[in-house]
């Protein structure tokens, strides 16, 4: 966010990163700028295929579904629909997606620091109201709620707490 509060939309940002003058990976999809350099594209095309990540077919999302479902029943017993289990490449893409999904302009969210930055990044974007919550080191890391005015928790729309 800048300082009248608007939101950065990506291509502002790239722009100020690159006058920088120094070189940026974009990492977005699509074509990309910059060539692969030769060795590399040469080692990625001997390769064996099978060492090389794929993205999934319908059956494997089943599969890691049941999966999903056997080990959140076994571990917290908890019992989940496989319709419910959406696999993503790691917990920042899940984040991202569950604040995304939830999260509306103006909502009150509950951003703790330390923490990954994907979360607090959704939230500046969609225009969410974010208040900060420290983890405290001398309580083994548990929020310290006292940074929360009483009256505001009642509004929260959305905390993700990551450990």
């Amino acid at each position: 966010m800048n300082n009248s509060g608007a939101r950065y939309p990506i291509a502002a940002i790239r722009e100020r990163v690159r006058r920088h003058g120094r070189p940026v990976l974009d990492f977005v999809l699509g074509k990309h700028r910059e060539k692969m350099p030769g060795e590399l594209e040469q080692m990625l095309r001997s390769a064996d295929p099978s060492l090389l990540v794929t993205p999934g077919d319908r059956s494997q999302v089943g599969e890691f579904a049941e999966a999903a479902t056997t080990m959140l029943r076994r571990v917290y017993d908890v019992e989940v629909e496989t319709a419910s289990i959406l696999p993503v490449p790691g917990g920042r893409t899940a984040i991202s997606l569950l604040a995304s999904t939830l999260i509306r302009p103006g909502d009150f969210v509950i951003v703790f620091d330390p923490a990954y930055p994907a979360f607090t990044r959704v939230a500046q974007q969609i225009g969410a109201r974010i208040q900060t919550v420290p983890l405290d080191p001398d309580r083994n890391l548990a929020p310290d709620f006292d940074a929360v005015q009483p009256g505001d928790v009642t509004s929260v729309r959305f905390a993700a707490l990551n450990y």
